[in-house]
């Protein structure tokens, strides 16, 4: 039987660095390979377990010398070894001593699977936290079905799961549809009893002293199984993995001198296609300024997981929400280009925004600005951008922000521009992005939309190293472009463009088949326009 690897793990593996520390773990099921997490000093066995959904497992390990450095895999009786060749060309699979054969898959292809979620919070007393722990994993032992908070449904039978199995592929959360093709079910566990009340167990802890000092304890637990896997079966993966989580808040509450709140948060950092989840000492749901304080912590696990060390993929802002959470964009779509087919540039590469996006356009908020504010949307969408990548805590601004942002920063700006509903373009938009996050942006000038294509490889270059969302203004029109495909050969391109004149709801189907989002060649630009690129710069942080 061929061992699965997925494309991209083995070009981590080929890029892995030589040296007496390095050599890692392989995670997946079975004989598929689908993630790598590199080993480091700072980096204990128990944390790469708990940092990876149940379901999946470290499978194996790897080594850029030999088969006798790699490091132990506690999780498989017959683990995969794999040995990365010294000329950084090839890779060698073993199990049991022999070779395996190995397939090398495009796409990391996890359609048949169902990510399950459940977070609980608990408190207890500083003196009473390891009785507690074990008294918390005692009860979750006892959970006997899920509750899916989505659809406020009990699952008892292995019938009614099957049912739920069946017909989850339908079901999608707007904007939050996380995994693709799969669906991220929010669920509570209840015990044997089939009263409702008793789907979240709750614990009373009674004061012994009359201030003694509390602490928190937050459950972030995910599975990632098979969509044939049984309720029975699902049930102990999810409790497994809870129970592992108590172990290590009590581990870690043990070894600190002054013992503070703690948290298991679930991320989902771009390139790796399923959640991790790491334990953080603060509040996931109040983080004032822990991430400048948690730095060593994110880049030990950035290494780990050889995510790039100058994107915050795992600040506590990119913490993936859980359950109905009124925040804002909750009512937008998010990265809605991922819908869209191919744009048919025969031998073309395809070049995309790198993350997650809200789609604004006409009419949203209850704000009516069609006919003039299609800067203003596109502008709304660079800063959502902004804001889901963690690189800031300012809220999306209102096309009144915008304007009294542009006159603060613009001293020859008369302040009737507030309020008002005047056009701006993409000069006036990189003006407001260093106002007011402080970042850079290039203006690209087009003498003529004939020209746009001369473009292409700058755009392209673009969305490779920086990934932003781009704004493009001319001829009192803008959009908003979150790709392009060419051929560098033939120099055919096209665009994917992000229309915000769009005045409907929040309908994909209507949106992607109306081309409100989709590939357009160059005659979308007109041959008589001046257009201006506005094109953001990433901050380089972590």
């Amino acid at each position: 039987m061929s061992l699965h690897v997925w494309e991209f793990v083995k070009r981590q593996l080929l890029e892995s660095k030589p040296g007496s520390d390095n050599g890692g773990w392989l995670i997946g099921t079975g004989r598929r390979i689908i993630g790598v997490i590199q080993r480091d000093r700072g980096l204990e066995y128990d944390e790469v377990y708990n940092c990876i959904p149940g379901g999946l497992y470290t499978v194996g390990s790897y080594s850029c010398k030999d088969a006798n450095s790699v490091p132990k895999c506690k999780d498989m009786k017959s683990p995969i070894v794999c040995i990365v060749k010294s000329d950084r060309k090839t890779l060698s699979f073993f199990q049991d001593g022999q070779q395996l054969e190995c397939t090398y898959e495009e796409d990391c292809c996890l359609d048949n699977y169902l990510h399950i979620r459940t977070c609980f919070l608990r408190e207890t007393e500083v003196q009473r936290i390891q009785f507690d722990c074990k008294r918390y994993r005692d009860q979750i032992l006892k959970a006997a079905f899920m509750y899916d908070i989505q659809r406020n449904v009990f699952f008892f039978s292995e019938e009614e799961w099957i049912t739920f199995v069946k017909s989850s592929s339908a079901i999608k959360r707007k904007g939050l549809d996380v995994l693709g093709p799969r669906i991220v079910h929010e669920v509570l566990l209840g015990n044997s009893t089939a009263d409702p009340s008793s789907a979240a167990p709750t614990i009373s802890i009674a004061n012994q002293k009359k201030n003694p000092k509390k602490v928190q304890m937050r459950i972030d637990a995910s599975i990632l199984i098979s969509k044939e896997t049984s309720l029975k079966e699902s049930l102990k993966i999810l409790i497994d993995k809870i129970s592992s989580q108590f172990i290590g808040l009590e581990k870690a509450f043990m070894s600190k001198s002054s013992p503070c709140s703690l948290s298991w948060a679930t991320f989902r950092p771009s390139g790796i296609p399923y959640p991790i989840c790491m334990m953080v000492p603060a509040s996931v749901d109040a983080p004032g300024n822990m991430d400048s304080k948690l730095l060593t912590l994110r880049k030990k696990f950035h290494i780990a997981l050889q995510l790039p060390l100058d994107k915050p993929l795992l600040r506590l802002r990119n913490v993936v929400p859980f359950g109905v959470i009124e925040k804002e964009g909750a009512d937008k779509l998010m990265n809605v280009h991922r819908n869209v087919k191919h744009s048919g540039v025969k031998g073309g590469k395809v070049f995309t925004v790198d993350g997650d996006y809200l789609y604004c356009h006409y009419m949203q908020d209850s704000f009516d600005d069609k006919g003039w504010g299609c800067a203003y949307r596109t502008f709304q969408t660079i800063c959502s951008w902004l804001q889901l990548q963690g690189y800031t805590n300012l809220q999306i601004p209102s096309h009144r922000e915008i304007q009294e942002a542009l006159v603060a920063c613009e001293d020859n700006q008369k302040t009737s521009l507030i309020g008002s509903k005047q056009w701006i373009g993409a000069i006036e938009l990189q003006m407001v992005l260093k106002y007011r996050y402080g970042i850079e942006a290039r203006v690209l000038h087009v003498t003529s939309g004939a020209d746009i294509n001369t473009k292409a490889r700058f755009l392209a270059k673009h969305f490779e190293t920086e990934g932003t969302p781009v704004m493009i203004g001319g001829g009192y029109l803008a959009y908003g472009l979150v790709g392009i495909d060419w051929n560098e050969a033939t120099g055919e391109c096209k665009y994917l463009i992000l229309d915000p004149h769009y005045t409907g709801n929040e309908n994909i189907t209507k949106i992607i088949k109306d081309g409100w989002c989709g590939w357009k060649d160059a005659a979308l630009f007109k041959q008589q326009n001046f257009y201006n690129i506005c094109l953001p710069q990433r901050p380089r942080e972590l």
